[in-house]
């Protein structure tokens, strides 16, 4: 966990967004949703996930595909299947 104890997710995106990233949570399935100008507060809430990154200069082919997958991953809607952690288990 390290520095994660006294950080917030919000400080981290607004300080990746203020060096010119776009960040996404990444969920399984190859969905994306996006994170930067689309903040909520719980998001702050402490649990396990995956984000990912990309710089929107750097990489711009890149930040193409990730808008595309998050743009998929908007339009499935709720024919996305999340796993809990009790059914990964059996």
């Amino acid at each position: 966990t390290g520095s994660w104890k006294q950080q917030t997710l919000s400080f981290a995106i607004d300080s990746l967004q203020s060096r010119g990233f776009v960040c996404y949570w990444a969920g399984s399935g190859g969905n994306l949703w996006r994170i930067t100008n689309c903040w909520m507060d719980y998001y702050n809430l402490k649990f396990w996930s995956n984000v990912a990154c990309v710089h929107q200069h750097l990489a711009e082919s890149l930040l193409r595909r990730m808008e595309d997958l998050f743009r998929q991953t908007l339009a499935a809607g709720r024919a996305i299947r999340y796993h809990n952690a009790s059914s990964a288990n059996t």
